[in-house]
């Protein structure tokens, strides 16, 4: 059985792959019907695809940021 600290690893990573599929499916998907209320084929649902990755660009770029910040105060903990 893997260790706890594995299964945080596969914990965070899975809601990772959540957040990321979330953030590009719920623009596309509302673009995708009011495309089809509105009649406008397919501009909303190009739209929803523009701002899903965006959506995407800014996440990663806020998870990269993150992920520099937390090893220094990791370290900085550890030699304490």
């Amino acid at each position: 059985m893997p260790s706890d600290s594995r299964l945080h690893e596969y914990a965070r990573y899975s809601g990772i792959a959540v957040e990321i599929s979330a953030t590009m499916a719920v623009p596309v998907a509302v673009g995708y019907y009011a495309d089809g209320y509105f009649d406008t084929h397919p501009w909303l649902l190009l739209m929803g695809i523009v701002l899903g990755l965006a959506g995407i660009i800014i996440y990663l770029y806020k998870l990269g940021i993150q992920s520099q910040q937390k090893p220094q105060s990791f370290k900085k903990n550890k030699q304490k």
